[in-house]
């Protein structure tokens, strides 16, 4: 879980399934995909969740980047 404020890190990530909540004014149009049709991403009620094979994921400066495959 990464919360608000949380301190930097950088971390590899394994097989299986990244869950996001989006804030009240966050739109799904905010998160870049860089490859829409290869990658399932699903949304309800601003919960989101995406298969990954692995990757990686940065916290820095209250803003998050995971880079997946």
């Amino acid at each position: 879980t990464i919360l608000p404020m949380h301190a930097p890190i950088i971390s590899s990530l394994n097989q299986g399934v990244v869950s996001f909540l989006l804030d009240n004014n966050e739109k799904l149009d905010n998160i870049e995909v860089s490859d829409k049709e290869n990658i399932p991403l699903s949304l309800n009620n601003g919960r989101g969740e995406v298969d990954i094979k692995g990757g990686f994921i940065e916290m820095n400066e209250d803003k998050v980047t995971v880079c997946i495959l």
